[in-house]
This record gives C-alpha cells, structure tokens and sequence, in this order.
C-alpha cells in the first residue's frame, strides 16, 4: 500500500480534537514613529496624533511568499505604503483599502508606512496584515462550521486549507450581525474568488495550501460569523479523516473515494516512534463513511491514522 496521505485524530478523555499530518509620497516631511513589528496574520490599531505624522510597522518574509495589507482610517483617509528590505518601494500607496497581493521577490525585513493622505488629520485607524502563501492562519476541517468574531477596525481573520489538484471545494461564511467579505488565495497568493456573505465553489488546479480570508465589507461592522468548509469533488488524494464521539466512544468520519481499499491504525501516543496498530481494513463504501471505534472506550487517549 501507498500512504498517500496520512491524517490522524486524538480522544483525550471526554476532549475530542483532530489533528492532520498530511510589509513616502511627496510632500510633508513626515514625523516616523518607532518601527513597531507586526505578524502574519495580525490586525493592530494605532492612532495618528500629529500633523504630518507617519506610523511604521515592520515584518519579515522569505523570498517568494505574497502578503496583502488592509488599512482603515476613521475618520479620514489613510494611505499605506510597503517597502522592501532596500528601501525600494513595493506595495502601494493605497488608500483606506486592501493593497492587493503583493509577491516579496527577496528575503529580509519589510517596512509599512501610513499617514494620513492630506499629511494634516489625524485619528485612530487600524491595520492587518494577511499572508496568502498560507504560512498561518486557523485550519479550516470538513466538517460542521466553525464560529469566529470580528472585533477590530480593519481585521481580517485567516484560515487555510490543504487541497489537492483537481479537487472543488465549497466555502460558506455567513453573519446576522454584518455584512461579510471573503476572498480566497490559491498556494502563490493570486486570488482566485471573492464574495458576500454566503457560499462559494471553486475548482482547485493546484496542489498545495490555500487562505480564505475574512473581514467586514462595511468599515466598522462587528459581530460574530459562522465559516463551513467542504469537498464536493475528490481525488485519489482527498482522503479525510475527522472524529466525534458517541457514548464516550471516538466516532470517526472519513472522506474518499468510494471503493478505495483503506487501512485504518490507532496508537495511545505519538511518540519519536509511535505504535500503530491495525484496527479495520476495508473498501471504502460511502463517503463520508462513518464508524465508531468501541474499543476506545477504556483509553484515556488514542489516535487514529488511515493509509490507503
């Protein structure tokens, strides 16, 4: 047999989890704040308190990875500019807006400017700060949906998923509470779809990591959402692997191709060399094919893998 992808699953007590081994325009000489760092994936609020103020914020990437930067001024207009470890001008300037994917061509330490387009107002604003080359971001599974909350000026929240070429995929982010822009990068950070509040099929060319971002299309709005992920055309490679429980026993859900010959193994721990054992072998008859594991029952913790 082929271990095509292996994916496992842990029951710690009543805790069940699932785990998956498969970065300055003319005019005003601007005042610079000290270079505050930001992180993948992380949305700050700063205030411009001054005149001809400008704020900067650094990061670091490696050659080849792509970022897009979202700032939002209330209430003026606030302009964003990203630099390159050079000093060379890379991304922007924009204006209350996403910058769009930016591809970062070499390694080192990237600088974000913002001030206020008129070098005169000031106020608070916000910033984010999103890689689309998946580097981090929540681990959207198959499965029931998942709740997030947006609370910041100009956040954005990001998850990714692992899919395979010839794979589709339906995406579904909704809210009661304010209206929701999302938008998905493919593993080299060109966006493939963007949409409102609702679903989304997209046909994966690509093997690899892809980021599905999230954030309020109107400035300011807040709430909580719900974001659902699922697979509605697979490939030798999609198998999937997620676990429940039902009467304190693992339940677990695999997705694949019907008829595909699986072995499913378990271990009490993932040590540097973990014992897996065989628990059933099987043709895979329906997808999602859904089986409880009773002999769970009496261990405190065990993870399962499947390899087709």
């Amino acid at each position: 047999m082929n271990a095509l992808q292996t994916e496992f699953a842990q029951k710690i007590g009543s805790v069940i989890s699932v785990g998956l081994a498969l970065s300055l325009g003319a005019g005003l000489v601007p005042f610079c704040a000290q270079g505050q760092q930001i992180a993948c994936g992380q949305t700050v609020t700063g205030n411009l308190t001054a005149a001809g103020q400008t704020n900067t914020y650094t990061f670091s990437a490696t050659a080849g990875e792509a970022v897009d930067l979202f700032a939002l001024n209330d209430p003026t207009n606030l302009v964003t500019e990203i630099y390159g470890p050079t000093g060379s001008r890379v991304g922007g300037p924009t204006t209350n807006t996403f910058t769009g994917p930016i591809n970062l061509t070499v390694p080192g330490t990237y600088t974000i400017r913002v001030r206020a387009a008129d070098y005169e107002t000031t106020g608070p604003y916000g910033i984010s700060l999103t890689f689309l080359t998946g580097r981090c971001g929540t681990g959207l599974v198959w499965g029931p949906p998942i709740s997030g909350s947006m609370s910041s000026l100009a956040e954005v929240d990001s998850y990714t998923f692992s899919g395979n070429a010839g794979e589709s995929v339906t995406i579904n982010v909704q809210s009661s509470s304010f209206t929701v822009g999302v938008f998905v990068a493919g593993p080299n950070g060109t966006i493939l779809a963007n949409w409102l509040n609702g679903s989304s099929s997209l046909d994966l060319s690509t093997t690899g990591t892809y980021t599905v971002c999230v954030y309020s299309f109107f400035q300011g709005g807040t709430g909580t959402y719900s974001a659902s992920f699922v697979l509605t055309k697979l490939v030798p490679a999609s198998y999937h692997l997620a676990i429940g429980a039902t009467n304190g026993a693992a339940a677990l859900t695999i997705w694949g191709q019907i008829g595909r010959a699986t072995t499913l193994r378990y271990a009490s721990d993932l040590s540097s060399t973990p014992e897996w054992s065989t628990l059933t072998n099987f043709n895979l008859p329906t997808s999602p094919f859904k089986l409880v594991d009773w002999s769970s029952l009496n261990s405190p913790q065990r993870f399962y893998q499947t390899v087709q």
